[in-house]
């Protein structure tokens, strides 16, 4: 009885032969066989830099067909995600000030709630299959990866937007580069906000603009 209202909780009444199931197997059963259950070969031996390949191949399917059956309008964002965990593992991170506190974290890139593209991420081990680009951040190197996945059909454009934990002028420029466009707030004590354009004073008047150019070609433009 125990298996049968658990099952009833998740929601397994609402389909169609959800009774048949319990009988067959209890919710017991299942949890016991998922343990042995593996996407990747089990026999397989990866090393501490290749972790994220026991998704495999599935991941790559999945993220294939996310890009392939999919088409992102023009103002997407990029962002972190958490996946919850609370087991043992050098990968997960601890955040206690987000809504999932521990887990594996996910750099991905969407469009109104639909997930176009992603990338994994290590405490340990830093990105997963990331391509370092001269100049960027191994953060920045990532959003460039991601962003690069976009339909690079003729006469599409695109408007990347960011929260301040990820643009700097340098991003900005590079995106600029390959035709997209590129958006998000910045700290001022940090790189992304160029320092000869920040206003010292302590308050600056509402509605009131300062600013300008925060590269010398003009192709990035910084307003506080």
């Amino acid at each position: 009885m125990g298996a049968r209202r658990g099952m009833e909780s998740q929601g397994f009444w609402r389909y169609k032969g959800g009774d048949s199931i319990l009988r067959t197997m209890s919710l017991n059963r299942f949890s016991q066989i998922k343990c042995y259950l593996h996407i990747s070969d089990p026999t397989q031996t990866l090393s501490r830099s290749h972790w994220h390949h026991k998704l495999e191949p599935l991941n790559s399917l999945i993220q294939k067909r996310c890009q392939q059956y999919y088409h992102p309008s023009s103002n997407v964002t990029v962002d972190e995600m958490m996946i919850r965990f609370g087991g043992r593992s050098l990968h997960t991170y601890r955040m206690p000030s987000k809504p999932i506190k521990e887990g594996y974290k996910v750099f991905a890139l969407c469009d109104l709630g639909y997930t176009y593209n992603w990338m994994f991420a290590s405490r340990s081990e830093s990105f997963a299959e990331l391509v370092p680009q001269e100049g960027l951040t191994p953060t920045g190197s990532a959003v460039f990866q991601l962003a690069r996945a976009l339909p690079s059909t003729s006469g599409l454009h695109f408007n990347i937007y960011m929260d301040n934990y990820f643009p700097s002028i340098a991003l900005l420029e590079r995106l600029r580069e390959v035709g997209l466009g590129a958006c998000g707030t910045a700290r001022v004590n940090q790189k992304a906000y160029p320092p000869h354009l920040d206003d010292k004073r302590p308050n600056i008047p509402w509605n009131e603009v300062s600013g300008g150019s925060a590269c010398p070609d003009g192709t990035v433009l910084a307003v506080q």
